[in-house]
This record gives C-alpha cells, sequence and structure tokens, in this order.
C-alpha cells in the first residue's frame, strides 16, 4: 500500500498503520476540547487497486471487482481492451482504478461513508480532485454532509477560478448553494509566488479582483488560502536559485545559507499576503519549522522535530496572533498600491482599518502617520517596512 493513502482499501475502515476508530472518535473529541475541528480528506474518484472493491491481488476474503464479472462491485469500475490496463484508471496510474459515478450502489456507499465519518465527529470534507466528479454527484455528497449538520464545512480541490471551472467539457456549478462551500486557493497561491519572484503585480492584482468579482461572499471568506501543498514543491524552494533537472538532482540537492536566508525572507511576505488577503490561512505541516522541498516526494518530508527553526515559528506566531483580529473575519479588500516594488491594500470592516504593505524591494518604504504594528504589537509613529519585508498596520 501507498504512503499517500490515495489508494483506499476499504472506505468504512481506518487503516491500521493510523490507528483505530476509537482513535479517531477521541481525536476529534480532544481536538474540540482546543477549539479544533477535523476536516477529512475524501477520495471518491478511485480506489486502490488492492483494495475490498476491486481485489487484484485477492488481498481480501471478498470477491472483487478485478477478479470477476459476478462480481457485485464489477459495475463500480469500467472495464475494456482500450483502456491501457484494460480498466478505467485516474489519469491511467494503474493502481488507482477510477469508480463508476453513475452507479446507483455508489451514490449509497458514498451516503454510508459520510454519515460514518462525520458522525464520529470529523466536522467537513476536502473533497480530493472535486473535477472528476460529476455534479450530480457533489451535490448527493452536499444533501448528505448538511443533512447531518449545517456547520459541517465541504472544500474542494479546484486549481482554477472555480466560478467557471468546465472539466471534461461540462461546467460546474460549484457555487450554486448545493455543492461545495469554498475551495482551495490556488489561484492566490500562484499569483503570490509569480509577484515576489518576478514582481508580476498585474497577475496579482487580477487575481484578487477575478476572485472577489466572481466568488459568492461566502465561499470568498471561506477560501483555503494556500502558497504550497502536497501537490507541490515547498513555499520556501520557490525562491531558490535552482531548478532541479530530475528527482537525482532534486534529491542531492543543497542550498547555501545566504540563498536560503533570501528565500526565507520571501516566504515570510508570502504568509503575510496568505494570512491578510480574503480566505482562511492554511498552514502545510512543517512550512512553520524550516521544512524545504521539491515536487513529490520530497515535499512530504517528515516534520524535523527538534530541528525547527525557532525564528521562522515565531514569525508564523506572529502572523496568528495578526490573524484573530477581526477585520480579516469577513472584512472588505481595498486596493492602495500594486507595482513590482510594492503590493499595499487595506482589509476594512465596520470602520476599522488595517494597511498591509508588502515591500518587494531593496529600499525602505515609509510613511508619516502613526499606527499599530501588529506583528511586533506596538505603537508607532511613523509606518517602516524594510526592504524585502511584510507588515500589517491598524490606523488609527
Amino acid at each position: 500500500r501507498s504512503s499517500h493513502k490515495y489508494d483506499v482499501g476499504n472506505f468504512l475502515e481506518i487503516d491500521p498503520m493510523l490507528g483505530t476508530e476509537k482513535d479517531f472518535a477521541n481525536l476529534c473529541i480532544k481536538a474540540k476540547a482546543k477549539g479544533i475541528k477535523v476536516i477529512l480528506d475524501m477520495v471518491f474518484n478511485h480506489t486502490g487497486d488492492d483494495s475490498l472493491y476491486f481485489n487484484k491481488y485477492g488481498n481480501y476474503q471478498s470477491v472483487g471487482a478485478y477478479q470477476s464479472v459476478k462480481s457485485p462491485y464489477r459495475d463500480w469500475y469500467t472495464f475494456g481492451k482500450y483502456f491501457k490496463h484494460g480498466y478505467r484508471a485516474w489519469w491511467d496510474i494503474e493502481t488507482l482504478p477510477a469508480l463508476n459515478q453513475d452507479n446507483k450502489n455508489y451514490l449509497d456507499l458514498l451516503t454510508d461513508v459520510l454519515t460514518k465519518w462525520l458522525k464520529l465527529g470529523a466536522s467537513g470534507i476536502r473533497l480530493d480532485v472535486v473535477d472528476e466528479l460529476n455534479n450530480d454527484v457533489v451535490s448527493h455528497i452536499n444533501k448528505v454532509c448538511k443533512g447531518i449538520s449545517d456547520d459541517l464545512i465541504i472544500i474542494g480541490e479546484v486549481w482554477e477560478d472555480a466560478s467557471n471551472k468546465i472539466s471534461y467539457g461540462v461546467r460546474k456549478h460549484y457555487f450554486n448553494g448545493h455543492q461545495i462551500d469554498s475551495v482551495m486557493n490556488y489561484v492566490f497561491k500562484k499569483a503570490i509566488i509569480s509577484y515576489l519572484k518576478d514582481g508580476n503585480y498585474l497577475y496579482l492584482r487580477d487575481s484578487i479582483r477575478s476572485l472577489i468579482n466572481n466568488y459568492p461572499k461566502y465561499a470568498l471568506d471561506k477560501m483555503m488560502n494556500i502558497v504550497d501543498t502536497h501537490d507541490t514543491m515547498r513555499l520556501v524552494n520557490n525562491f531558490y536559485n535552482h531548478v532541479p533537472k530530475n528527482k537525482a538532482d532534486a534529491a542531492k540537492f543543497k542550498v547555501s545559507e545566504e540563498v536560503r536566508s533570501e528565500a526565507i525572507l520571501k516566504q515570510k511576505m508570502a504568509t503575510l499576503l496568505q494570512f491578510s488577503l480574503p480566505g482562511i490561512p492554511c498552514i502545510y505541516y512543517g512550512d512553520e519549522a524550516g521544512l524545504d522541498g521539491f515536487d513529490d516526494p520530497f515535499c512530504r518530508r517528515t516534520y524535523p522535530w527538534g530541528r525547527e527553526n525557532s525564528k521562522l515559528m515565531d514569525w508564523y506566531k506572529k502572523l496568528t496572533n495578526m490573524r484573530l483580529d477581526d477585520v480579516f473575519n469577513g472584512g472588505s479588500y481595498l486596493e492602495v498600491k500594486s507595482s513590482p516594488s510594492q503590493f499595499i491594500f487595506k482589509r476594512i470592516k465596520d470602520n476599522h482599518e488595517v494597511l498591509v504593505i508588502i515591500n518587494n524591494s531593496n529600499i525602505f518604504y515609509e510613511e508619516n502617520k502613526k499606527a499599530f504594528d501588529m506583528l511586533e504589537m506596538e505603537e508607532v509613529d511613523q509606518i517602516h517596512v524594510s526592504p524585502f519585508s511584510a507588515k500589517a498596520y491598524k490606523l488609527k
């Protein structure tokens, strides 16, 4: 079985490598006591070939779809000699046979899976490759989830503007009020990195404008603001002066302290944007500790226990403390300045204004204005932003 676990073996059981149902229920209870809600990553487009349903290798007592045309799971998949592996697989990956979403038993399975894990304590789901799911399937998922609780959140994995997404020639209806609450914000991720690497301020400016214009308010405020994920290289690696030619090159790559220090400055600038733009910041484990890595599998390295970058950890603590301010809870967004050198905007709520300044240049940025520095938690007589750094000020 894989380490990534997207090759589902049994939707209704926990991989024993990870624990038990009791462990999961206790995790949800203890997390809730600390104000934390658990969201599950759900994979409904495919299973593993080594699964209860497909059973390619005969490791389960069930008669799997691969083993017999008489299997109760046969119609869950699509077989044919015109497929690369003799069956339809996600992206032709042999270990990930794709599910037949037109099968009624498939919808019944989704109902059972969602009901079980949500009632055990999960507070929402992230739908893996949601653009591979039929509109009717996504609506069914919404109906099941919201039937359990209106407070359950549904986040979709969409890499583009989700308001006008077309997949396999079909327009998606994510924001019709009966599908998903919001999406992973790859749009901002790509624009933020492009701006900090290349000064592409128009890309960042227009990406923000576009999503504010296109997304309903409820979806805009719930966007999962990411700067990297398990499917992309680590944020800091985008700012190294090296692009590996292959995995062997990536595995042995070493970065100088000078280059790494400069890249971390960019990481800090990116994360202030991540925390202050509309949406909800999502930290990919280890970023806060200084973990780096190029594309998969290097972006999935283990957490550096005992070797964390303490200064970077302090930065993330400042960001999370700043984020508690109510202006970031649905406050409006106002452009102030966009250029290759500076990107400046305000978040406004109830006559309360926060000024965010990203100084993407090698000169100081200053304004003769009294304000409250939200990162250092102190009153200042002058707004002052060092080269290649970022600040957030509460205005008087």
